[in-house]
């Protein structure tokens, strides 16, 4: 099982250097253009301020699974997702071992820029800011898990990537969307931690209830 992981470690690395770069300059990039945003969120409600918080940190999160899944699409393409049912371990290990570089990279970016965005802006209190860290990185998991799921049982993996690169503009324009409306901040920051941990609790279950057959044949 060591050398599995190790194998699937560096395959990782391998295709993946430049996205990870790429990924790390987009962060980046956002963060940076947060300071004129939690300037003026400054002197708002503490429920803003956590809202703006948590949904960066989202965004934050579905851009590293954006990035370290873009290689499933290409296995897909390549015919070789059929081969780990024929592995002779279950098939639960033999995700958690694939998914295991993938989920460890984008929970490194989430955690690392979450601290440096935090010790930047101080945009929220400490234990606020550990709750939107630890709701960024259950988001990721279960996106790692959903974006897996998908590319395993559809046969056009290009609608997978199709829905990953919509939501991209979806999250981005959805903050000021929600702020714009007559609704309760409070509310909608306990939605969004609801909606992650349905979303990690999705993902289990749809991995742990794969057909393989399905898979073989898509």
């Amino acid at each position: 099982m060591l050398k599995l992981i190790r194998l699937e470690v560096v395959n990782f690395l391998k295709v993946s250097i430049f996205p990870f770069i790429l990924l790390n300059l987009v962060v980046a990039i956002v963060v940076k253009n947060m300071k004129n945003v939690f300037d003026l969120l400054s002197s708002s409600s503490s429920d803003i301020c956590t809202f703006y918080t948590l949904f960066l940190m989202i965004i934050i999160s579905y851009a590293a699974a954006f990035m370290t899944t873009i290689n499933f699409e290409k296995e897909k393409l390549s015919n070789l997702y059929h081969r780990y049912f024929v592995l002779p371990l279950p098939p639960g290990i033999i995700f958690a071992i694939k998914l295991f570089p993938s989920i460890i990279c984008s929970m490194c970016v989430v955690l690392i820029w979450g601290i440096v965005m935090f010790l930047i802006f101080h945009p929220v209190t400490l234990i606020t800011f550990i709750m939107a860290l630890c709701n960024a990185l259950i988001f990721v998991i279960g996106s790692i898990l959903l974006i897996f799921y998908f590319d395993l049982t559809l046969k056009n993996v290009s609608i997978v990537y199709g829905i990953k690169f919509i939501l991209i503009f979806v999250l981005s324009y959805l903050p000021n969307f929600i702020v714009s409306q007559n609704v309760s901040i409070k509310v909608v920051n306990y939605s969004i931690i609801i909606f992650t941990f349905l979303l990690f609790i999705t993902g289990i279950i749809l991995i742990n209830n794969i057909d393989s057959e399905k898979v073989i044949l898509s």
